[in-house]
């Protein structure tokens, strides 16, 4: 098994409501060649998506709150961890 990073990026999305939705971005990297992992599974708030061709997950209409999220790919070790949105 080989170990991948995770690398969180956020993005704040304009919303007319009075609640403020977010987005999060994790991306999926090989450790070793520090190439993205394609088709990586990412789960976030119950929301499982596929990594792109860049290694990236993006999940949308995000409330502040703070949310566990979990990586499984093919030949890498599953990785996990928390990201806190506000």
């Amino acid at each position: 098994m080989r170990p991948f990073y995770l690398t969180l990026a956020f993005a704040t999305l304009a919303t007319v409501s009075a609640f403020a939705q977010h987005s999060a971005t994790i991306t999926v990297t090989d450790l070793g060649t520090a190439a993205p992992v394609v088709n990586a599974t990412v789960s976030l708030d119950g929301n499982f998506i596929s990594t792109d061709a860049a290694g990236q997950a993006v999940f949308s209409g995000l409330a502040d709150n703070t949310y566990d999220y979990s990586v499984a790919a093919t030949c890498y070790s599953p990785g996990s961890g928390t990201v806190i949105i506000a």
